[in-house]
């Protein structure tokens, strides 16, 4: 199949949406305004040369369905809450579909029950072999082109983070050995190995893991349990040095779950790990969805995902805030909000000079690190967060004048130079040593707190400590509470993609899936948030022309 652009990126004079009457009496209402808003501003932003790559370069060989259409296709389907089987009956008979992805003029349709999920697998055994995300790029791409088109300034963004519930299962632990366990059963009985089976073939009855978590007495049960560690031992040895069967996924996992569970005592038999001997957040969940993490946050247990939005914010055409998602990010859950922006800051360039002013950023406490206010200085970037998470800082160390790399103290928050100092490459900070008399005699001492020797007070100090208190004089002033407001807005982002396009409840798992979803919904709350700002445009223009 090879890579042919599609030519129809604007309805022609040749359209039968054009001189359809339904279909124009359907846009002319005021309800659906939204679609033409679609048909002539958003699909013509999806830019399909970049998929080129996954098609063939022989113009000889069939043409491909245009990825413009099929991309259009993915983001009515969740801007419309509708399935894939729904999308091809739309596309195929639908005129208003038709209009949308403007395929009104194609009398063939291309469009049949396997073009979007055939596309899905050849975007993911592109990013599988290269590492890159094609789909990620080219929404991030129309995401940008949505925020000029609706007037929107990227010099103030917003950044907040949401979990992301994985569809799995949740298994305990012997649940998730018997899972893994009998997976690998299942898959050396396919590959007719059937000689490492021997003494298991009870585990291959379908009935069996309801008879045993279920179907027994509580002591019953833990005999069934000791027996199966025991079996898992027993195999563990059989596939010792079968190369075979290393090579497949379900051993990989299998192994990888033992270690992580179990242990073997000193009579060599196996034994469930306790949960408190240093379980990591790290260790497989299901084996239905082997990416996903565990991890708790305000006092709940989230199994899944996380993804870090980045929104640019602007006025509306009525002076009301507005916001386009920029930039998305998503990952397993355990990954933390400091991480994310530090991702966030290392997509953008140096500031060419240390008063080019790049904008302002706006997160929350979790967002909040030394390095990343460093970093994002050294971008040309304010970085806010409204919140700081840790233990204060005294407020006089914000007085505190250092030398550029740290390791001197020029003085202190009275004026006053030490008569000797130290400094410390292991904690990055310096020992300043002040006469005692003079410290004992400062206004600043009580707030200070130096500590008092027999002739000297000394006192460490380091750029980290100047730094936050700083930032704690900032978030006690009256200043912080207009951010404040600035990054609430995002929750509404957050909000709307939980409960208006149903996020904790996807039908698929797996990093790269989860991360496909999740962007066509962000696309589709994105065109939401595109509609709105044209319609208040619209309403804008109309009152000063009646005025």
């Amino acid at each position: 199949m090879s890579f042919v652009p599609n030519k129809s990126q604007q309805l022609n004079i040749f359209d039968t949406a054009i001189f359809s009457k339904n279909l124009n009496e359907v846009l002319e209402l005021k309800q659906y305004s939204y679609l033409k808003t679609f048909s002539e501003e958003v699909f013509p932003l999806i830019d399909e040369e970049q998929f080129a790559v996954l098609y063939a370069d022989n113009p000889a060989s069939r043409p491909n369905t245009p990825v413009n259409v099929i991309v259009g296709a993915e983001i009515l389907k969740q801007l419309f809450h509708i399935t894939d089987d729904a999308v091809v009956l739309f596309v195929r008979g639908s005129e208003i579909f038709q209009y949308l992805l403007h395929t009104s003029s194609d009398p063939k349709q291309q469009f049949s029950d396997r073009t979007l999920s055939r596309f899905r697998c050849r975007l993911a055994q592109y990013e599988h072999d290269t590492g890159i995300d094609l789909m990620h790029a080219c929404l991030e791409s129309v995401f940008e082109k949505l925020r000029k088109r609706a007037g929107i300034s990227d010099r103030l963004k917003r950044v907040d983070s949401l979990m992301v519930e994985s569809s799995m299962k949740k298994l305990n632990r012997y649940e998730l050995l018997y899972v893994v366990f009998t997976d690998l059963l299942t898959c050396l009985r396919k590959h007719d190995l059937n000689t490492l089976l021997e003494g298991f073939e009870g585990y291959l009855d379908v009935s069996n893991y309801n008879e045993m978590f279920y179907h027994c007495s509580k002591d019953e049960r833990s005999n069934r349990f000791d027996k199966m560690l025991d079996d898992i031992s027993t195999l563990l040895c059989r596939l010792d040095g079968n190369e075979e069967c290393k090579s497949f996924k379900e051993y990989d996992l299998f192994c990888t779950t033992v270690a992580q569970q179990t242990d073997v005592n000193e009579l060599g038999a196996r034994f469930l790990r306790p949960a408190k001997s240093g379980m990591r957040a790290d260790i497989v969940q299901s084996p239905r969805d082997p990416d996903a993490t565990s991890r708790k946050k305000a006092g709940k247990y989230h199994r899944g995902y996380v993804a870090n939005l980045v929104e640019a914010v602007g006025k509306a055409a009525d002076g009301t805030d507005c916001g386009i998602i920029i930039h998305y990010q998503t990952e397993p859950n355990i990954k933390a909000d400091v991480k994310f922006m530090q991702d966030e800051l290392d997509k953008l360039p140096d500031a060419a000079s240390d008063s080019e002013d790049n904008g302002t950023i706006v997160a929350d406490g979790a967002y909040h690190s030394y390095e990343n206010k460093e970093e994002a200085r050294k971008k040309g970037i304010e970085l806010i967060t409204t919140d700081l998470t840790g233990k204060d800082t005294p407020d006089a160390n914000a007085d505190f004048k250092l030398s550029e790399d740290g390791q001197h103290v020029e003085s202190c928050a009275a004026g006053h130079a030490p008569i000797n100092e130290k400094y410390d490459p292991k904690t990055e900070s310096v020992k300043a040593i002040y006469d005692k008399e003079t410290c004992q005699n400062c206004p600043y001492h009580d707030q200070c707190h130096p500590k008092m020797k027999k002739n000297v007070a000394e006192k460490k100090i380091s750029k980290k400590m100047v730094a936050r208190a700083k930032d704690q004089r900032f978030h006690n002033s009256d200043e912080i509470t207009k951010y404040s407001h600035v990054r609430n807005g995002i929750e509404a982002s957050a909000s709307a993609l939980r409960r208006g396009y149903n996020i904790d409840h996807l039908p698929v798992r797996g990093l790269r899936n989860v991360r496909y979803w999740l962007g066509f919904k962000i696309a589709a709350l994105n065109c939401r948030k595109f509609f709105d700002c044209r319609t208040r445009q619209d309403q804008c223009a109309l009152k000063q022309g009646n005025s």
